[in-house]
């Protein structure tokens, strides 16, 4: 008698569904693959050697000044931020730094290489993490061409960098390469809580259950160390600067769409309610690249033909930005899609669920 084995837990299904086109890839002769890096390599390094994007810029001059001896939340930075941000972005000249001072050992691969090269190797390093994340979970390519992304990389935002190592940690979480995970942990954590800190608590719960002591405590308790020693008074320093920010910069809300995430919670998808959450209850800016986090709610999309809707509603921002209002402009560019593919999948499931055979049925047409 031969029963017929279930399918796999619904989160865990997704990890297979591009199998096809990365046996394409691996099948494909040196050369090719070759080329294709080296390309990609030539394309990001041409962005960050011509493209003005300096939002990289203020992790680097805060590891400068932490390690001669100065402040990164000093005067000497408001100098610089005055100098680089005066005239394309009066309130970051006004907001100053105000990341938690852990994020300045992100700039330290770029620390100390030549002015020319500082945004090519960052422009590099971010980029290359999230299409390494994007392609680990096999996610859609056409995910790479979301709006946010780009914006992220024409700025070189310190964003792309953390959401590429937020897919990196989900990846991570899924194969079980826990010191992998807990250094994501504190890479993303106590570097960029308003995008990170809920992933960051999730992952350091399943390193808990799965009693993972020392990947879990070391390496964020090395990087607090490492940056206490450096400042110990940083965590009030930094909530000063992150009121004069907010003073300056007046982040939005989304508060309004936290209800989006009964949809994924439906559907049984945990990264997607997470993203949902993480993106509404936490202050934004009013700019192309802060929405970049709701890349990681496409990670177990089973449809990967609405990606492709994802896709091109989030460029009507470039399209509808002077015709309506922002709110209107974040609805139908990110949200509505959003609220769609969700549907689409909550009826895919419901469908499965119905059409399903019961258990004796299955086990008599195998017997």
């Amino acid at each position: 008698m031969k029963v017929r084995q279930g399918a796999l837990p619904f989160p865990e299904r997704q990890f297979q569904l591009s199998r096809g086109h990365a046996l394409y890839f691996r099948s494909s002769p040196a050369w090719f693959k070759a080329a294709l890096v080296m390309i990609l390599l030539g394309c990001l390094a041409f962005i960050g050697a011509k493209v003005p994007g300096v939002d990289h810029l203020p992790l680097v001059w805060a590891l400068h000044a932490e390690l001669t001896g100065d402040s990164a939340y000093g005067p000497h930075l408001d100098v610089l931020f005055n100098e680089t941000y005066s005239t394309i972005c009066p309130p970051c000249a006004t907001g100053g730094f105000a990341y938690p001072l852990p994020a300045i050992w992100l700039a330290l691969p770029v620390a100390w290489l030549p002015a020319n090269l500082t945004g090519v190797v960052w422009c590099i390093m971010s980029t290359g993490i999230l299409l390494c994340g994007l392609t680990l979970l096999r996610m859609p390519p056409q995910m790479a061409l979301f709006a946010p992304v780009w914006f992220g990389i024409l700025q070189q935002q310190s964003t792309v960098l953390v959401v590429g190592l937020l897919l990196l940690g989900i990846w991570a979480a899924r194969e079980q390469r826990w010191w992998l995970l807990g250094v994501i942990i504190a890479l993303t954590g106590l570097t960029k809580p308003q995008t990170s800190i809920l992933f960051a608590c999730l992952f350091a719960i399943q390193l808990i259950q799965h009693r993972r002591w020392l990947p879990l405590l070391l390496p964020s308790a090395a990087l607090l160390v490492s940056t206490s020693a450096i400042e110990p008074a940083w965590p009030l320093e930094w909530i000063k600067a992150a009121q004069r920010y907010n003073q300056a910069l007046e982040p939005r809300w989304f508060i309004q769409w936290t209800a989006l995430a009964l949809l994924p919670l439906i559907c049984r998808r945990r990264w997607t309610t997470l993203t949902i959450v993480q993106t509404c209850l936490f202050p934004v800016v009013a700019n192309g690249y802060t929405l970049l986090p709701l890349l990681v709610a496409y990670v177990d999309i089973e449809r990967r033909w609405l990606t492709w809707i994802v896709v091109i509603a989030s460029w009507t921002l470039l399209i509808s930005r002077s015709l309506v209002s922002n709110s209107a402009l974040l609805a139908w560019g990110y949200f509505l899609p959003f609220t769609v593919v969700m549907m689409i999948e909550l009826l895919t499931l419901r469908h499965k669920q119905f059409s399903k055979p019961s258990p004796v049925a299955d086990v008599s047409l195998h017997a």
